[in-house]
């Protein structure tokens, strides 16, 4: 008897990660939407990967094993086997939240016009602890998921996406010639070829920060994201604007690139990193200083490793002579990041860490104070609302009885 055709196809690609793969099967298991199948594509594990699968029975599991060849031609394996309406990606180290396929099925089953929905996520330790949230709709210019957005950043992770099968099987599926970056190739080809996208505004997985996931080798990275852009411009099927545009596109993946190795310490990486963004678009540097140091503080959330006010200052000195003119805003975006540290240890009530970013608030950009919202989203977190209102109401201009503020 043929079986019903599953709505959600989950494709797990693995390879020698069985120490953590039964908490990625078993998070699909406990999926509030039972309307699934999960595909596990052993691309050539040598390790117990084929026992930890044969220890789950359920007929919505099919097991897949190959000759490693890659994540991208893993996954596409796990596409040419599936049945589903839609498809979510699962990496073997990560773990869904419950109603992850629930929420973002009937998201998609709601709006058919819409091809992919991407929603947030939780970083957690080794061990599974959540360390942080990631809420990309929040990111600045990330409220959109269109095709400049993509050209600019890859705003989500392969786990918290839900896509219809059609499109991606329409676009051949991911592109093995690329061993990393292959999700935010795929993102990009979707968007330029019309496939609408949406936010699900609530976390919906887990991504587990460990030593083999976390790159170190910054400059792979941005050499893979080069040639990325390098093929996608090589279709030239693009309206003059977005051509006109193309140097600044690389400019912007070497001020992240620059911010990641800073935040790594690869400080004279980081510095060959600028002199490239520099090449590309030159006049960045000097008509759009604040955009550009924000590329640079967007890689400095690097979760490999969290910027610091001395790496910047390390990455602000003895620039080469091209870019001496720049090393004058070292104190912006060291105030930039001193702010979004605060605003996040305030957030995490990490008392102590949020009083020794507010000292280098003070140092470096004292007039950020002035803003009434960022005083009272870090008092309201480290001393309670109606503490931080009070303070604002005694702090407010008050008004005498001649009508003048005193």
């Amino acid at each position: 008897m043929m079986r019903r055709t599953p709505t959600t196809s989950v494709i797990i690609p693995t390879h020698n990660h069985a120490v953590y793969l039964s908490t990625a099967i078993e998070s699909v298991l406990a999926q509030t939407s039972a309307d699934w199948e999960l595909i596990i594509v052993d691309d050539g594990s040598t390790d117990d990967t084929a026992d930890v699968v044969s220890d789950f029975i359920d007929h919505r599991i099919k097991y897949i094993q190959q000759p490693n060849q890659g994540l991208a031609t893993a996954r596409n394996t796990g596409l040419t086997t599936s049945r589903g309406k839609y498809v979510a990606f699962l990496d073997a180290d990560d773990v869904f939240l419950p109603k992850k396929l629930e929420t973002q099925a009937n998201q998609l089953d709601r709006c058919p016009g819409i091809g992919l929905v991407a929603g947030g996520w939780y970083y957690t330790d080794v061990f599974g602890s959540v360390t942080s949230e990631a809420t990309p709709w929040n990111w600045k210019g990330c409220d959109l998921l269109d095709i400049d957005t993509f050209l600019r950043t890859c705003p989500f992770i392969v786990n918290c996406v839900l896509v219809r099968r059609d499109w991606v099987v329409r676009l051949g599926g991911f592109d093995h010639q690329f061993r990393r970056v292959e999700d935010w190739d795929l993102w990009l080809r979707l968007a330029h070829a019309g496939c609408e996208m949406a936010w699900t505004t609530v976390p919906v997985c887990q991504y587990r920060l460990h030593s083999s996931n976390m790159t170190k080798d910054v400059v792979a990275q941005t050499k893979m994201t080069i040639a990325m852009l390098d093929k996608f411009y090589s279709t030239g099927d693009f309206p003059v604007s977005t051509m006109t545009q193309r140097g600044l596109a690389y400019a912007r993946i070497h001020l992240r690139g620059a911010g990641q190795n800073c935040a790594l310490g690869h400080i004279r990486e980081a510095q060959a990193d600028l002199l490239e963004a520099y090449s590309y678009w030159p006049r960045l540097f000097a008509d759009d200083v604040d955009t550009a140091l924000d590329y640079i503080l967007e890689g400095l959330d690097y979760p490999a490793g969290r910027g610091s006010a001395t790496s910047v200052e390390c990455l602000f000195s003895n620039l080469p002579e091209t870019l001496c003119t720049f090393s004058r805003y070292r104190r912006r975006i060291v105030g930039k990041l001193a702010v979004k540290r605060l605003l996040e240890t305030s957030r995490q009530r990490n008392l102590r860490e949020a009083l020794i970013w507010l000292i280098r608030v003070v140092y470096y950009t004292p007039s950020s104070l002035k803003s009434r919202g960022i005083l009272h989203a870090v008092l309201s977190q480290l001393v309670g609302d109606n503490i931080a209102r009070a303070i604002g109401f005694l702090t407010k201009p008050r008004i005498s009885f001649r009508g003048k503020a005193r």
